[in-house]
């Protein structure tokens, strides 16, 4: 029980010393106009449209 309580966090620490190295990206000053979704359809203004869907070609 202890060993694998060892093995998770040093895997955590591992994770977390990656993450740490990675360079900051700064957040985008306004939203996307446009989302594209798992099935890769397109949602134009998806703030504006009632959940209207674009299939793409």
């Amino acid at each position: 029980m202890v060993e694998s309580l060892v093995t998770s966090n040093k895997a955590m620490e591992t994770q977390i010393s990656l993450l740490a190295q990675t360079p900051l990206v700064p957040f985008p000053e306004r939203h996307p106009d446009v989302v594209t979704t798992n099935s890769e359809g397109q949602i134009e203004n998806p703030k504006e449209s009632d959940n209207e869907v674009e299939e793409s070609s």
